[in-house]
Order: structure tokens, then C-alpha cells, then sequence
């Protein structure tokens, strides 16, 4: 895992902790609890009695929103600054202000992986799993989805580790929208506070492409606007948290006179 070759290099500066989030790793699943909000709290109390000092936050997907979620709402002088990786704000949302939802993103996997697999692994049908993925999942998640493993790689035979640690209840909790419905994505990124650092470039390439307008707009959210325009946004600190969040289905905002 990238994470494990990350680790070494940010040890010789920083105290890392690496943590498995409820349902993931080796951390305890916990049925009818899957909420932004149980995620973030539980960090919240990881800083308070492990970390014990003001923290850089960094996480990947899921794992960024949690990220985002404590740069807005942890206690206050917990998080100095946080990093989103290919965070999904808004797009993890079933109803979201800006962009598309996660019906039109990784909903269909997730809603797959709980079919066959059941909460809690109840029903634990891997193999029809497999033979359903391409014809319930849209063409284009599965092209996607193949472009992570090589050709030469066999499929599984078996389900792979992380997905055996994975409590298929976590993704209905997203598809469903109980996972957010207590965290609206624009009043987070509205409450934001520390330094925010948000990269979102595929690391499989490296050939700048400009984005297309017709596609993948520029999400003009008030939330976000408003966040830019607040008091101090030309301090260096508040530069360092622009972001640009690209959408499938809202229009750029028109362009006003100054």
C-alpha cells in the first residue's frame, strides 16, 4: 500500500499515526453507527488521548472527507492544517449542493457490495458478486474499476483482505445517505479553518490536461465563495486554502464586472 511507503519518509520529520477508521482494518464494525460525524468524534477523541498535541490531518476518499469534516468541526487548536486527497466533497453526498451525486460516482459499487455481501457479511456471496459486477455496475465504473489491477493479474478467487475487513453496511450507509444527512458538505467546507491542502491529479499520470468546459466545470458553490471572500482571504494562510472542486452537471457561474 502507498501508505506504508509513505509512512518511513514523513517519520523522519513528523509522529505518525495511521488510523483504521470504524468498519476498516482491524477496527471494530459497528452496526447502525456509520456517520461523518461518528468518524470525525472518534478522531476527535484518537487526538485528545493518543496524539495529546495540535495535529496535521492527511486522508485518501473517504478518509479526506473525514479530514475535512475535523478541519471544520474539531475542537478548536486541534488540527493546525489537513491534507484532501482525491477527496469526495459533495459527490459522497446523496442530494449534494454542487456536482453530481454518489449515484453518478462509486453508489452503484457500494450498493453491489452489500447486495451480495449483506451487512456484516451476513449473505457473504463473493463469487456471484463477481459475475454481477459487470452487469449491474454502468459500463464506465467498470471500465474504471479495470484499469486498477494489470491485465495479467487473475481475478480473485476469494475475497481479498481489506475487502474481508470491510463491513459492507458502511457503503448502504453512503448509497442511502444516512452516512451524511447530519453533515451537509456545504455547511462543512463553510466552516473550514485550518490551512487546507487538496490535490486531486491521478498519480497513474502525469500529462497536464486542460479541462474541458463542457464536462468538468468550475463548481462556483456559495459556500466555497463565501469561504474565499471571508476577512483576512488575502493573508497567506487563507491563500493556502483555494481550492478548485470540478463537477459533471453544475454550470460555471457567469462571469461579473468588478
Amino acid at each position: 500500500m502507498v501508505l506504508r511507503k509513505v509512512m518511513p519518509l514523513l517519520s523522519t520529520h513528523f509522529q505518525v499515526f495511521a488510523v483504521d477508521l470504524r468498519e476498516q482494518g482491524r477496527s471494530t464494525w459497528t452496526p447502525g453507527r456509520y456517520t461523518l460525524d461518528d468518524f470525525g468524534n472518534d478522531l476527535v477523541r484518537f487526538i485528545d488521548l493518543v496524539v495529546q498535541r495540535p495535529a496535521i490531518i492527511s486522508g485518501h476518499s473517504s478518509g479526506g472527507t473525514v479530514a475535512a469534516w475535523l478541519s471544520a468541526f474539531a475542537k478548536p487548536g486541534q488540527v493546525r492544517a489537513s491534507l484532501w486527497e482525491d477527496t469526495p466533497i459533495f459527490s459522497s453526498e446523496t442530494n449534494p449542493s454542487c456536482g453530481h451525486s454518489i449515484h453518478q460516482g462509486i453508489g452503484p459499487v457500494f450498493a453491489l457490495r452489500n447486495k451480495w455481501l449483506g451487512d456484516q457479511w451476513s449473505i457473504g456471496d463473493f463469487a456471484d458478486m463477481q459475475k454481477a459486477f459487470p452487469v449491474e455496475i454502468p459500463a464506465p465504473i467498470v471500465k474504471a474499476f479495470a484499469g486498477f489491477s494489470p491485465a495479467s493479474v487473475d481475478p480473485p478467487q476469494g475475497p481479498p483482505q481489506n475487502l474481508r475487513e470491510y463491513d459492507p453496511e458502511w457503503g448502504k450507509a453512503f448509497v442511502s445517505g444516512s452516512a451524511t444527512s447530519s453533515c451537509d458538505h456545504e455547511n462543512m467546507v463553510a466552516h473550514v479553518r485550518v490551512p487546507v491542502l487538496s490535490p486531486t491529479t491521478s498519480a497513474r499520470s502525469t500529462k497536464r490536461r486542460e479541462p474541458s468546459p463542457a464536462r468538468s466545470p468550475i463548481c462556483r458553490c456559495d459556500a466555497l465563495k463565501n469561504w474565499l471572500r471571508r476577512p483576512g482571504s488575502r493573508s497567506p494562510t487563507a491563500r493556502s486554502r483555494r481550492c478548485r472542486i470540478r463537477c459533471t452537471n453544475t454550470p460555471p457561474a457567469p462571469t461579473r464586472a468588478r
